[in-house]
């Protein structure tokens, strides 16, 4: 008895191990790595891509086939009348059958250990060796289809030299924010919404408010989203590099662009010191290991139940919301010092201190809930005489000259940088604007049509208070960390919105798994079941008999796997659906074992 099973086991082993190889090869090579060659990865690169992603490709096709081991090697068992040997001998056919639950019960742990742990940490060191060329891809993909397209942003080189890191003839176009427009219509449905319930006398009407008042702020939300639908922007340039390629902890990759002799399109300078060039931030380059809840480990998972911060893309757009909430802080700090001494003094690049001196300050802020920058425009004296009528800033190196810049007006404007990870203020003087040297008053001061100086980083008593700010708390509760109602109405379309979809994805890749896993030990159990029955131990009957049951399976747990995140149904509908497979299976190979045993 113990050489049968001994003997049913090899070969279930043997029939498993070659079609997961055979499987898994296949499917790796055809979908992943000729993918990577062309996004521009290099051959070790491609080589340890192939390494980590292998078992991951497994954790898939194990279950496939063991179920494809197992009807081969129970219907050639069958039709070589082995079956009816053994049953002449007094051997039971559960007895027979033993080996091959004993694969299934084996293959279901494999797959579950390989999917839920294996895989992610996998996937995260793949994502690293990707990473660590981002450089290079994006120039390979700018070499071999002249284009890169991620999101909004599109270029175009006409040459690119990967060695120089410089690209020939540049076209840049930035689309429409589609994020700001639907902001927008959200803001005039909810606007529209309210005018009705007030109009039908459903809902009491708050104090100023008015069903004219509210349908005229719709139609201007309306007319906002349709000017931003109109918004696209095109650069070109001669020549252009790209550079500060940076990976974050979050999972995203930035690049910056930087258009070195612009010949065309509405661009803005950025300096660094008194260095011209024009910069746009491009990416981020998607991260699929970090942004795709299929990636996550067991243990991910359950934390991003708790905690829905913890998902990649969730997180960055709340850091966006957070440092514009520190933006205010600074600029409401600017606006205040400026009222009350007319000076500030907490401005600080690498190693230059910036002072500002003006009369007057005016916050401006931003149109839309999307926009991460804040402006406060600075104004000296207009009814006064002498210097004092001015914008001045006193630029302090800790060596070298100092310089004073003066202008009758002034902006300073606090932005995200996605290259830098952090909120840089810049700071602009409108002509005409004086330089003179401070040591040397008596020198003449030479002008500008203006002057700018950016890369200030916030003070660092506000980016303490920044850091503070808790993501998970921001998202509960962000009219806790501001009274800025765009960034309170966005943050808790957030959790309206993504969270509860986030939540449900989270539900439905856990049961997808636990699903999976339960159905790979009932499969391999109906197809070992089947194989005796049929007897197909032909390669054709073998693939027929693997093929229908487990199609009907896999495809019940997907439909119930996309059911439960779809917002529009009832999470208990995708849930039955999803298991609904895996009853169905298992009561058909009760059937089945039933059938054999009166045998």
């Amino acid at each position: 008895m113990k050489r049968l099973q001994t003997y049913l086991a090899g070969d279930l082993v043997k029939a498993t191990v070659m079609a997961a190889a055979a499987l898994t090869l296949l499917l790796t090579i055809l979908g992943l790595i000729e993918p990577m060659r062309k996004q521009g990865l290099a051959p070790a690169q491609v080589l340890a891509v192939f390494g980590f992603t292998l078992p991951v490709m497994l954790s898939l096709t194990l279950p496939v086939s063991s179920v494809f081991a197992a009807t081969i090697v129970y219907g050639r068992f069958s039709q070589d009348n082995e079956l009816l040997a053994c049953r002449a001998s007094g051997v039971a056919t559960l007895t027979i059958l033993k080996p091959g639950l004993l694969l299934g019960v084996g293959s279901t742990i494999l797959a579950l250990i390989l999917c839920n742990f294996v895989a992610p940490f996998l996937a995260s060191r793949a994502d690293t060796a990707i990473l660590r060329n981002i450089k290079g891809v994006v120039f390979n993909q700018l070499k071999n289809r002249r284009t890169l397209e991620k999101g909004r942003f599109i270029l175009r080189a006409d040459g690119v030299d990967l060695k120089a890191e410089r690209l020939d003839g540049v076209v840049v176009v930035i689309r429409p924010d589609t994020d700001t427009i639907n902001s927008f219509k959200r803001s005039a449905e909810k606007l529209e919404k309210r005018a009705a319930e007030l109009d039908s006398g459903a809902a009491r009407p708050r104090k100023g408010e008015t069903v004219k008042k509210l349908r005229n702020q719709a139609a201007l939300q309306r007319r906002e989203a349709e000017a931003e639908t109109h918004k696209l922007q095109i650069l070109s340039a001669r020549s252009a590099h790209i550079t500060d390629f940076r990976a974050t902890a979050d999972g995203g990759a930035y690049f910056g662009i930087y258009l070195t002799r612009p010949v065309g399109g509405d661009t803005a300078e950025y300096k660094i010191g008194y260095l011209k060039n024009t910069l746009l931030e491009g990416g981020p380059v998607p991260n699929p290991s970090r942004e795709k809840i299929s990636w996550y480990s067991w243990g991910k998972l359950l934390n991003l139940l708790s905690d829905p911060t913890l998902h990649g893309s969730l997180r960055r757009e709340l850091i966006r919301y957070r440092q514009r909430i520190s933006a205010e802080i600074f600029v409401k700090e600017l606006v205040a010092m400026i009222k009350q001494t007319g000076d500030y003094e907490a401005l600080r690049s690498k190693d230059t201190t910036y002072i500002l001196h003006a009369t007057t300050a005016e916050h401006e802020r931003p149109q839309a809930s999307k926009q991460t920058s804040a402006r406060v425009w600075l104004q000296g004296d207009p009814d006064a005489t002498g210097p004092e009528q001015f914008v001045t800033v006193d630029v302090r190196p800790d060596e070298g000259l100092a310089w004073t810049v003066s202008a009758k007006n002034a902006i300073v404007s606090v932005g995200v940088s996605p290259v830098r990870g952090t909120s840089m203020i810049t700071v602009r003087l409108m002509g005409p604007v004086e330089v003179r040297r401070s040591e040397d008053t008596t020198a003449p001061p030479y002008r500008e049509e203006e002057w700018e100086v950016g890369e200030i980083s916030l003070p660092k008593h506000i980016v303490e208070k920044e850091a503070a700010i808790d993501l998970a708390d921001l998202c509960e509760n962000p009219d806790r960390h501001t009274k800025n109602a765009q960034i309170i109405e966005a943050i808790r379309s957030l959790n309206e919105d993504r969270v509860p979809r986030l939540i449900k994805g989270v539900i439905a890749e856990m049961n997808l798994r636990v699903a999976y896993g339960a159905s790979c030990f009932l499969m391999v159990a109906m197809g070992a079941a089947l194989g005796l029955i049929f007897r197909g131990g032909q390669m054709v009957m073998a693939f027929t008999l693997t093929t229908v049951p487990s199609t009907v399976v896999i495809l019940m747990v997907y439909m119930g796997n996309q059911m439960v995140r779809n917002p529009s149904v009832p999470m208990q509908y995708g849930l039955a659906a999803m298991w609904s497979g895996i009853i169905l299976i298992g009561l058909a190979s009760v059937f089945a074992y039933w059938h054999l045993a009166r045998k």
